[in-house]
């Protein structure tokens, strides 16, 4: 039996129990003049809540942030009831109390105006208060959309600069790509610049559009290029190399780079060693640690880590469907060690030590364990060994780490994401054998992309590519001749 079956600690061994003191605490919510108020509203009526309202806010004792989040509930309700008498009652209070209304009233005010579609009464509100005030996605797609059907384009272009879209869909791209197209055969430039920006977006977010969609991306870019005549369109092959089919070019790989694996490297030894001290008992965990740097100088570097936690909670939920999860965990050391030639590390929580241990016999020789701490979120581990091993070493979760993005540096964000996308596999519950549920990343970039202005790549949803060729006069005067 390796080493590594062996680097465990047990959870209950000198473990400082703690006592938890909470406190309440109340939020402006909770505030007196929101319970009066809105008790008012249910037991009469919104007219007589809003004399309450005026009522108490003359009080001194009433906050700002009070009365925010009171005319913030109101305008809500309004929007639910589609009560736009009672709508413009509130919003006549925001203006005449709030006139620098905070982000969430700001929010549910700008949701009542969208539901009035009253264009100059929201652009109005939009360029007092929304300009330079971070927006939820799902306003800021919903102001593109009326922008883009009054084909203002400057509310276009102010829009997708400020904002981020990283969930724009097919139903918002189509419309601006065809007016952007309609544009470009006028002659307005302006609007080349937006439908770049678009694209941007659309790359830089990895999103995967629809077919017709696809099209109408191909309209801008012939109305951009000069016509049918100046460009190609064809269905397309990528080869695992990433080398399209077509035009023999190799589209973006989906591969960190030696300065970001390095830079993401250092991130991980930084968050290694300082988040388990977050723990009461630090020392236990210090111990953790260089075991686990132990383990990974001894046997790595690892081809392919499995966070066995998540594995195991497929069946959690089964009566006696334990056994079904360390059947697949088993299937996948197996899958792991044939896939590649590298030792493969799995890392699990303590509690499991006492059930893998009657399953170690039948893991391949090259499968190394290794259990942290109940009390301690493993991530840190699975990031950690994983990019000590090299830009090329898998990991087996269903965790998208999400929790973690929140954590990071924001400009480490980007670099974060894109080694999730080239290393992460995702599994599928209950497909036989279990290998087969995988989903391994593919070694290019699944996302439309373009080279030097005159060739694009766009991937579609039902798993088509497309490759996009701009046919200059040169060609055309060949292909004549």
């Amino acid at each position: 039996m390796s080493l590594s079956r062996f680097l465990y600690f047990s959870t209950n061994s000198g473990a400082i129990r703690s006592r938890l003191v909470t406190r309440r605490v109340f939020s402006t919510r909770d505030s007196l003049l929101r319970r009066q108020v809105i008790k008012r509203k249910k037991e009469s009526s919104l007219s007589s809540a809003l004399s309450l309202f005026e009522e108490l806010v003359s009080k001194e004792s009433n906050k700002e942030e009070a009365i925010h989040s009171t005319l913030s509930t109101l305008i809500h309700f309004c929007e639910r009831e589609n009560d736009q008498v009672g709508g413009e009652e509130v919003m006549r209070m925001i203006d005449k109390y709030c006139p620098e209304p905070s982000a969430p009233l700001v929010t549910a005010a700008t949701h009542y105006l969208l539901t009035t579609k009253d264009r100059e009464r929201l652009w109005a509100w939009y360029d007092r208060h929304m300009k330079n005030t971070p927006l939820r996605e799902k306003v800021s797609l919903n102001l593109l959309q009326f922008a883009i059907d009054d084909k203002n384009k400057e509310r276009v272009k102010e829009i997708l600069e400020k904002h981020n879209h990283s969930n724009i869909d097919d139903d918002l791209i189509q419309p601006l790509m065809e007016l952007a197209a309609e544009k470009e055969r006028k002659g307005d430039q302006d609007w080349r610049k937006i439908g770049y920006n678009l694209m941007e977006k659309v790359s830089s977010n990895r999103i995967l559009i629809n077919k017709s969609t696809a099209m109408c991306i191909v309209k801008w870019l012939t109305s951009m290029w000069g016509g049918d005549e100046h460009i190609s369109v064809t269905e397309t092959l990528i080869y695992d190399n990433g080398i399209c089919s077509n035009c023999k070019r190799k589209i973006k790989e989906n591969k960190l780079t030696k300065s970001e694996h390095s830079l993401l490297l250092q991130h991980a030894q930084e968050m290694l060693l300082k988040e388990p001290y977050s723990y009461e008992n630090g020392k236990l965990e210090e111990r953790e640690i260089k075991n686990f740097l132990k383990l990974c100088k001894i046997y790595g570097p690892f081809g392919v880590i499995i966070d066995g936690l998540n594995i195991l909670l497929e069946h959690a939920d089964i009566p006696g469907g334990g056994n079904k999860s360390y059947g697949k965990l088993i299937s996948l050391c197996n899958w792991a060690t044939s896939y590649q030639p590298l030792p493969v590390m799995v890392i699990g929580r303590a509690h499991m030590k006492s059930v893998v241990g009657t399953i170690t016999t039948k893991l391949p020789l090259n499968v190394h364990l290794f259990y942290t701490s109940n009390r301690v979120a493993d991530d840190h581990y699975f990031i950690h060994g994983s990019l000590s091993s090299g830009r090329d070493t898998l990991f087996i979760t269903n965790d998208k780490l999400g929790d973690h993005v929140e954590k990071i540096d924001k400009s480490l964000v980007p670099v974060f994401q894109k080694w999730l996308r080239s290393t992460r596999v995702g599994h599928t519950h209950g497909k036989k054998p279990y290998w087969r549920g995988l989903e391994i990343p593919r070694p290019y970039e699944l996302t439309t992309q373009w080279t030097d202005d005159d060739c694009w790549h766009i991937p579609t949803t039902d798993d088509n590519w497309y490759c996009v060729k701009r046919i200059s006069n040169e060609m055309l005067t060949v292909n004549e001749n």
